[in-house]
């Protein structure tokens, strides 16, 4: 197992660079699109000089998202998920009890981003994400950060805590799901979880240490699951039983409704016995995991 969690992704995209590595709504991205993009995000963070543990990450299902995460853990620290849609008060306390003083955003949320700053005082500041690479970029040594990420609880028993997750914590539980899912460059994985909810690390470093492909469902797409599934050849499955609860309550799980289905993984809420029967019928060629 790998040291760091950009190395996960140095074998496809140094072996095989034209692999499909990222489906979003924008766009498909290759591993060696993805590496590249993820290089130009961590020379600017380089190049500004920032300092600290965690980088804020505003962005959400787009390519900064995805490459932002690997070029801030890259450039040496981890990143601290902000989502756009959270009222900004909320977001600019995590900035504050965090201590970050840098945000990473792309142009489409580069007002948010800068109203956030603002609001949190002179001291943070943004910066627009450089997805776009001209011309071949080396692979270079990352920076050693233990960290991964920071994550915020709920605050539904108090106010939010920030929890902050090592690389070492994350490469453990990735190397007990490689045992038990087997995932191989062929699958296809899920991402429904937000970004902001760390069971979406799941699906991202599980496909991306295997050489897999990342599938994100747009917001359309999520109406339709099943259709998702079937649409985009999906073979990893992850997500709370409630979704499939939905499913069934919308007639969509159907037996044999998703064939391509191998693996099926449910986290988070209880996993009703007769929804596990209806599940199986549904994907009949899928092993499922509570």
């Amino acid at each position: 197992m790998a040291e760091h969690l950009w190395d996960l992704i140095l074998r496809p995209f140094t072996n095989t660079p034209d692999k499909e590595a990222l489906v979003l709504s924008e766009g498909n991205f290759t591993y060696g699109q993805l590496g590249q993009a993820a290089l130009s995000i961590s020379t600017q963070l380089k190049a500004d000089g920032v300092e600290g543990p965690f980088v804020g990450l505003y962005a959400h299902r787009d390519l900064t998202t995805y490459a932002g995460m690997l070029g801030i853990m890259h450039a040496g620290h981890g990143y601290m998920p902000l989502h756009p849609e959270l009222p900004q008060e909320r977001l600019a306390a995590m900035l504050e009890r965090s201590g970050t003083r840098a945000i990473l955003t792309s142009r489409e949320h580069a007002d948010g981003a800068i109203g956030l700053a603002e609001r949190s005082g002179s001291k943070v500041h943004v910066i627009i994400a450089n997805t776009e690479v001209k011309g071949e970029r080396s692979v270079e040594p990352c920076i050693q950060s233990p960290y991964a990420y920071l994550l915020f609880t709920s605050g539904s028993t108090g106010v939010p805590k920030g929890v902050p997750i090592r690389q070492s914590n994350v490469l453990a539980y990735l190397k007990e799901m490689e045992r038990i899912a087997a995932p191989t460059a062929t699958d296809r994985f899920t991402q429904l979880f937000e970004f902001t909810f760390d069971l979406s690390v799941h699906d991202i470093f599980l496909c991306w240490a295997a050489g897999g492909t990342l599938v994100v469902p747009s917001r359309e797409q999520l109406l339709a699951p099943a259709a998702f599934v079937r649409a985009n050849a999906i073979t990893c499955w992850f997500a709370v039983p409630s979704m499939a609860l939905l499913m069934d309550r919308m007639r969509t799980l159907k037996p044999g409704a998703m064939p391509s289905l191998r693996f099926s993984a449910f986290c988070g809420e209880p996993l009703p016995v007769d929804l596990v029967r209806k599940w199986s019928d549904a994907a009949p060629n899928s092993r499922l995991l509570n």
